[in-house]
């Protein structure tokens, strides 16, 4: 049987430890202590999944309460009395204290119907518990942390005047001054330096701080089930785009890549993705500029699975409830991947309105319709893009919705600030480049790796695979992936481009290198395109093996990561074709054209 032990932590303090209730927790017996969320207890003894205790607040309540209910914080004890938080700034400790005396004034407020007063200080109590959030991460610069806490400090000053209370006096840490280490004339500058801010600061709305500081905007997308009424299997490809175009040229800068490659799921659930480090000042680009175009584009991709070709005289209305059918035969290839629709929704309006709003709008949500379109592989990105934006877009049928939410910061304040947003599946996206601000804990080592398209002798249906290969031309799982919310995969498999010589792919991959691999090692790493032909019947396509083969090495030759750019592969003709894994040799060949594009099939690779 299980004996009840004296609770001992880590500094040997054998008075109690201190617990915070996470959970409520009602009693069943009265020898069990009933907890609400967010109560203070001193824990004093232990036994298997139990604890026994106090209340922090009324000590004569005592009784046992489970230990997954609370959650345990190391203190130093001094004389029976909590002197401190080991692991706690000592004005977010205070806070505590501060937040636990206003609810019980903003209480009375209610009670006397004085809804103004209730108003602001739930306003201030708010912004003071997600400021505290923010100083408990323990991930600012020196810089960032003293502009946080005087920010506090100054919210802290303004609550306390309004309600008529004790002004604190603090040291230039923003700490509790301690009077028997702080002069009387210290004492009396501090005070008088409180006592000249103007009750008038409270009353007038205070702009959210982020809203003055930051360059970014971060956006919360929730896509509502969709239905894609095709028998193939579908996949849907969501991507944030910065298209800009002015006289020299058109420049799109995209994001990371959302993926949902169930079809089931992609019809029965919703998904949230959030698209981060949003530049403000390229999406206000467009009003800076009469000769500059700038526009946010969330991308919206639906790639099926199946044969190569929809029988359209097959199809039937979706409207009447049943769902479309493709010609099969018993010899077609199934497993083509083919475009199939694209929806582009114009983000750059909300944007730019959200830039505008007050604080309390920062977290509203939008709903915002649309629909898609016919995506032909034909079309360049750009294309795509100037296509679709000259359409009238009344006429596209939306029927479809989305849910938005835009929110101010980058990718570090989306954490810090709302993590009550970033609950369940909810998966990140970042753009590839550069944030406006680099953090010393923002540690990425990914590279990105864009095909556009090839030009081959001939017209043909093409596709290619692309996997990181090490040294000795093998194959290294687990580090290539082509979006977030998919595994890691061993290669990637483009769609089809069909009846073409000149293949438009614009796909974009990531690598992600384990910080454990150095330059050295990775020397020989490299990226491998095989190229092949796809064929719509069956037999004849599992006959079919690569024709040709292009790598990209991934550190140049002066031992440096390769650097970002455009770059025209060296293509190789592999003239033995017996095996679509088994290709070696071609190591210590050119990779990269060095002077302008040559033949693509200028030499030819024997590969085995």
């Amino acid at each position: 049987m299980s004996t009840w032990e004296k609770f001992q932590d880590k500094l040997s303090n054998p008075i109690f430890h201190y617990g915070v209730a996470i959970c409520s927790f009602t009693a069943s017996s009265p020898d069990q202590l009933s907890l609400l969320l967010g109560d203070s207890v001193h824990v004093r003894e232990e036994c298997d999944e139990w604890y026994f205790g106090t209340l922090a607040n009324k000590p004569q309540l005592s009784g046992i309460f489970p230990k997954n209910f609370v959650y345990l914080k190391p203190i130093i004890v001094d004389n029976n009395q909590i002197t401190n938080f080991t692991n706690e700034d000592s004005l977010a400790s205070d806070l505590i204290g501060i937040l636990r005396e206003w609810a019980h004034h903003i209480e009375q407020f209610y009670k006397d119907d004085q809804k103004v007063k209730v108003n602001i200080v739930s306003k201030l109590m708010t912004d003071l518990i997600r400021h505290r959030h923010r100083l408990m991460c323990f991930s600012h610069t020196q810089e960032e942390l003293i502009e946080l806490k005087q920010t506090i400090v100054d919210l802290v000053d303004q609550g306390t005047r309004l309600l008529q209370l004790d002004l604190i006096i603090r040291d230039k840490n923003l700490n509790v001054a301690n009077p028997s280490d702080t002069s009387t004339h210290d004492l009396l500058q501090s005070l008088t330096r409180i006592e000249k801010k103007s009750l008038h600061d409270v009353e007038k709305p205070r702009p959210h701080p982020d809203f003055q500081l930051a360059n970014t905007q971060s956006m919360l997308v929730t896509l509502e089930k969709i239905d894609i009424a095709i028998s193939d299997n579908t996949e849907l490809w969501c991507t944030l785009y910065d298209y800009s175009s002015d006289d020299s040229g058109v420049e799109l800068i995209p994001s990371e890549t959302f993926v949902i490659r169930d079809k089931e799921a992609l019809r029965t659930q919703e998904h949230t993705v959030a698209f981060t480090d949003i530049s403000r000042s390229r999406s206000m680009k467009s009003m800076t500029s009469l000769n500059t175009l700038s526009v946010k584009y969330l991308v919206l991709y639906i790639i099926r699975t199946g044969p190569m070709y929809i029988n359209d005289h097959n199809i039937k209305d979706s409207a009447e409830g049943s769902t479309n059918t493709l010609k099969k035969t018993k010899n077609e290839t199934n497993d083509i991947r083919r475009p199939y629709m694209v929806a582009l929704i114009n983000m750059s309006q909300q944007l730019d309105c959200h830039s505008r709003m007050k604080a309390s709008s920062s977290e509203k949500e939008l709903i915002v319709p649309f629909g898609f379109n016919t995506w032909d592989d034909r079309d360049t990105l750009v294309s795509i893009f100037q296509k679709m934006t000259k359409s009238n877009d009344i006429e596209l049928l939306k029927k479809h919705t989305l849910k938005l939410q835009i929110l101010n910061g980058g990718f570090r304040e989306l954490k810090t600030d709302y993590p009550h947003l970033l609950h369940g599946d909810v998966c990140v996206c970042r753009k590839l480049d550069f944030p406006e601000v680099i953090n010393a804990d923002d540690l990425r080592n990914d590279i990105y790796v864009t095909i556009y398209g090839a030009e081959f002798s001939k017209s043909g249906n093409y596709e290619y695979t692309a996997e990181l290969c090490d040294e000795n031309e093998n194959p290294i799982p687990g580090l290539l992936n082509v979006g977030v919310n998919c595994t890691s995969d061993l290669l990637h498999r483009s769609i089809v481009c069909i009846k073409t010589d000149k293949p438009k792919w614009n796909e974009t991959f990531r690598i992600a290198i384990p910080f454990s691999i150095s330059a050295e090692d990775m020397r020989q790493y490299h990226v491998r395109f095989l190229f092949k032909q796809r064929h719509s019947n069956d037999v004849k396509d599992k006959s079919e093996k690569p024709f040709a083969l292009a790598f990209l090495p991934l550190i140049e030759k002066a031992g440096t990561v390769i650097q970002d750019g455009h770059r025209h592969l060296v293509v190789y003709k592999i003239t033995q074709r017996k095996s679509d894994t088994n290709i070696s040799g071609y190591i210590n060949l050119q990779a990269v054209q060095i002077s302008a594009p040559i033949n693509l099939t200028k030499d030819s690779y024997n590969g085995s």
